[in-house]
């Protein structure tokens, strides 16, 4: 095996491994379906169009390194495969974070209307009370006269 066959066989390793590590952080922010295609189309109103950019440039070289068996590609174009997949997997990690503080958010609010809901109870119930007491009052007041 010559020295470039193996740089190609490693740099097609890498084109892999980041497709991969995408179409899994795609999954995680809601994606369905198969490949990067059908993932993208399905949350594409999610991402913002540099995100969309970068994933459909990095898609090119990654069908090139998938379906040819010696594909063509230059340093270069590792290196901007590279710079893309930092980007894209840099936002979808940040729209992971914002997904889960909103999801905690909406707990925390859950929990709070809950435990509102539970003083609630308690303070009606303590004013009924309050109101027994003072009605029961009154009528043994008006019952000793």
């Amino acid at each position: 095996m010559s020295i470039e066959y193996n740089q190609l066989e490693k740099n097609r390793h890498i084109i892999n491994l980041y497709s991969v590590r995408i179409e899994d952080l795609l999954r995680k922010n809601g994606a369905s379906g198969n490949g990067f295609k059908e993932l993208v189309s399905s949350i594409y109103s999610k991402l913002d169009i540099s995100t969309r950019r970068n994933i459909e440039r990095m898609s090119n070289l990654r069908n090139r390194a998938a379906h040819t068996e010696f594909f063509e590609h230059t340093e270069r174009d590792m290196a901007n495969f590279e710079a893309q997949f930092k980007s894209v997997n840099h936002a979808l990690i940040n729209m992971l974070e914002v997904s889960k503080q909103n999801e905690e958010l909406v707990n925390s609010l859950k929990v709070t209307m809950a435990a509102s809901t539970g003083v609630k109870k308690w303070l009606y119930g303590a004013g009924t009370a309050a109101l027994v007491i003072v009605l029961a009052c009154g009528f043994i007041a008006n019952a000793k006269r």
